[in-house]
């Protein structure tokens, strides 16, 4: 008997509901043949150049390349019209053309195969009453996965499960329509040349309907809807069929693998490496590769005498992301070059959310990002930043002169303690006047005149910071590079130079090898179809 290994799988069943037991006409392990092991002697016989194959995941397997089959025969046991299940774990090689066939008995009685042209699989059954109905998958299999489909045919509805969850019901009544044609999987008697490209395994028909909770046995490795739950050891390798959790040190585990210890004392997990490969690496598809929570101390802490602590790379994510759920608290803590992000393709770092910074930031370029306000729906507007090799304040607005063709400004009280070096700009609106500063910036105020009564004066005045940091932090506008520096830019990229010339190759010397490490991760995981 096969046991479940962490695959998906295809199940399909029709059948009445309230069956009192499954039974089982035909299965076809393919350990090494396509014998039927049911005990009804149904043995198939591979034709074309069908073959079994051993797979990584499920040990010996059906590989149909295309013009490939096996010949179940017509026997009278495959002449069900009541109720059927028939299950199949399937692995897609290619989709080529519309209804390729997985398992079916002819065209004109029932039949599991691709659906149309989509990337799913269909079930469908020639009803007496009711003709052709069919429930069509929604559920992509045409992924490099394996994967289990359930149908079912109960009088009322056909159902399609995948992967043990229902992906589809239509509503059906009647009898299953019988002919002479063969059951076959990778064939379609009654259309020919409908090939199943890809593997399969662990074929059932049942001439009865199972249970959603059946279905899901039969796809850990059970039998007539018992599940084996076995521990199998394999070589040096040790695993099991259950789909469930793995609890240490605790009876009720919510997760796949779940350690549990009760002491300030306890080391929950030690894991070490002596040679020279990773200790623990974490990696999904879609969610959080690794997660570290803590109370008080350090949820993940990475220490390293030569190299990174912790290193994350992301494909299509973060590689590392910190967050906090109190305010002040700290997401993600550095020392020295505390947080380095780089990336070619997408943000070095991504922020959303308000970002206080204590220290000057020092960059290429900048601008704000936001929605344009004409067309939010489908555009952005972006402003450079105003660039100043002094620490610039700018202040302005509107003033309307008096009388006397006069207007006193006043500003905050804090200006002059701030500022120093300041520069005036004035421009009349609406008309022209010798206007000018009839008095600088003073006790918190300066003065304009020299204009026409009730004329509005636009005014801008700068200043340079006094401020005791910035006082303590003047820019350099110009910077010698320091001896290792030299040769090496900020930007090789636009000096067309390669990427081995940055400055960063100097600062982190160990860049390089996190890049060919980041890609090494990167593909790896695209091969494990993380």
């Amino acid at each position: 008997m096969k046991t479940a290994k962490m695959l998906t799988i295809l199940v399909l069943v029709l059948g009445l509901v309230g069956s009192a037991s499954a039974v089982l006409v035909a299965h076809y392990e393919f350990e090494g043949n396509a014998d039927d092991s049911s005990g009804n002697n149904l043995h198939g016989s591979l034709a074309g150049g069908a073959t079994t194959t051993v797979d990584a995941e499920r040990g010996n397997v059906l590989s149909l390349g295309g013009g490939d089959y096996v010949d179940c025969g017509d026997d009278a046991l495959f002449d069900i019209t009541d109720s059927i299940t028939v299950a199949a774990w399937i692995k897609v090689d290619t989709f080529n053309k519309n209804f390729q066939a997985a398992v079916t008995k002819g065209d004109e009685t029932w039949k599991l195969t691709r659906s149309g042209g989509a990337n799913s699989v269909e079930f469908c059954c020639n009803l007496e009453d009711a003709g052709f109905t069919s429930a069509d998958g929604s559920v992509n299999v045409d992924d490099g996965q394996w994967h289990h489909v359930a149908g079912v045919y109960d009088g009322s509805k056909v159902d399609l499960y995948v992967d043990t969850v229902l992906d589809n019901s239509e509503p059906a009544s009647g009898t299953i329509s019988t002919d002479t044609s063969p059951v076959m999987i990778g064939q379609n008697a009654g259309w020919p040349g409908r090939w199943w490209i890809g593997l399969v395994d662990d074929v059932r028909i049942y001439n009865n309907a199972l249970t959603a909770s059946e279905i899901a046995d039969i796809a850990m490795g059970g039998t007539d809807g018992v599940a084996d739950y076995d521990w199998i050891i394999s070589g040096n390798n040790m695993y099991s069929g259950v789909s469930g959790n793995v609890g240490i040190g605790t009876n009720n585990p919510e997760h796949k693998l779940e350690v549990v210890g009760d002491t300030p004392e306890d080391t929950i997990m030690l894991v070490v490496n002596q040679g020279g490969g990773d200790g623990i690496v974490g990696a999904s598809g879609e969610g959080d590769g690794v997660v570290g929570e803590s109370l008080e101390g350090a949820g993940l802490y990475g220490m390293s005498i030569t190299g990174p602590g912790v290193v994350g790379i992301g494909a299509f994510a973060p590689g590392v992301m910190g967050g906090n759920a109190i305010s002040e608290a700290i997401g993600l803590l550095g020392i020295d070059d505390g947080v380095y992000g780089e990336s070619t393709v997408g943000y070095a770092g991504n922020f959303k959310g308000n970002v206080k910074i204590t220290g000057r930031i020092t960059k290429g370029s900048g601008s704000f990002l936001i929605d344009h306000p004409l067309d939010p729906e489908n555009k952005y507007l972006q402003h450079s930043f105003v660039e100043s090799p002094d620490m610039m304040n700018i202040y302005n607005g509107i003033v309307t002169l008096d009388e006397n063709g006069q207007a006193a400004v006043k500003l905050p009280s804090w200006f002059e303690a701030l500022n120093k070096d300041f520069r005036y700009q004035l421009t009349c609106i609406g008309g022209f006047a010798p206007v000018y500063i009839a008095e600088k910036i003073s006790d918190k105020r300066f003065k304009i005149s020299g204009g026409k009564v009730g004329m509005e004066v636009s005014w801008q005045v700068t200043g340079i910071r006094r401020d005791p940091y910035a006082d303590k932090n003047r820019v350099a506008v110009e910077e010698d590079k320091s001896p290792e520096e030299r040769g090496y830019y900020l930007h090789p990229a636009a000096y067309g130079l390669p990427e081995e010339k940055s400055i960063e190759t100097v600062r982190n010397p160990r860049l390089s090898e996190i890049r060919e490490l980041a890609k090494k991760r990167i593909m790896s995981s695209s091969a494990k179809n993380f």
